[in-house]
């Protein structure tokens, strides 16, 4: 089992492999749709499914071979791992044990995934206009609730136009300043978070005075 930081209290606690495994491939589904970073059955012909289970296995065996003490080597008998990377582990971080969940970050699934897609020769969905269709779709209610609050005058029915006039504006803006020039692996963490609210009114307010 892997010892992880305790959500509770100070100190350690065990975590299940199963546990360890699914919390792991819960934030890789959770990022891979948030940021739409898996092919389309269509573009790779396997499933969503298949793609979510070999990204989920690749983190997790990723995150054992990088905490102090991987599951599966053997441990010294002083508990303290040095694996000749420049330093031993000290304190609590040297009893950690396994695939550490809380390391599973955005950024770590993000370049993982992408070397997974690389190693299948696929890498060039990052940059596709098939993913940047879907990450709008993704994003486009958050869109339309942003220009909402900004003029609530787009909630009119005989406004719905313009509510998805301004949406896609907005979108084709962030586009341009965010995403079109993002290469490859770079392009594997779009920042959807700079997709605020602040910027979607800026966008907006820019947008009416042209009009």
């Amino acid at each position: 089992s892997s010892i992880v930081p305790s959500p509770e209290r100070p100190g350690v606690t065990s975590l299940q492999p199963d546990e360890a495994f699914s919390e792991i491939s819960r934030r890789v589904r959770r990022e891979c749709q948030y940021l739409c970073l898996l092919p389309s059955q269509e573009s790779s012909n396997r499933s969503n499914r298949d793609w979510l289970k070999c990204a989920s296995t690749l983190v997790v065996s990723c995150l054992n071979l990088e905490s102090p003490n991987p599951i599966g080597w053997d441990r010294p008998d002083e508990g303290i791992i040095d694996r000749g990377i420049g330093f031993p582990f000290f304190g609590v971080f040297s009893i950690l044990r396994g695939p550490q969940p809380w390391q599973a970050t955005r950024t770590l699934i993000a370049n993982i995934v992408y070397d997974l897609l690389e190693a299948e020769g696929l890498d060039d969905w990052v940059t596709s206009e098939e993913r940047w269709k879907a990450l709008y779709e993704s994003s486009k209610f958050r869109i339309e609730q942003y220009l909402l609050r900004w003029n609530a005058g787009f909630g009119a029915d005989h406004n719905s136009d313009l509510l998805q006039q301004y949406t896609k504006s907005v979108w084709d803006r962030f586009k341009k300043d965010y995403i079109i020039m993002l290469q490859k692996r770079a392009a594997a963490i779009v920042p959807i978070h700079a997709l605020s609210e602040r910027y979607v009114c800026i966008v907006a307010s820019k947008l009416e005075e042209s009009l």
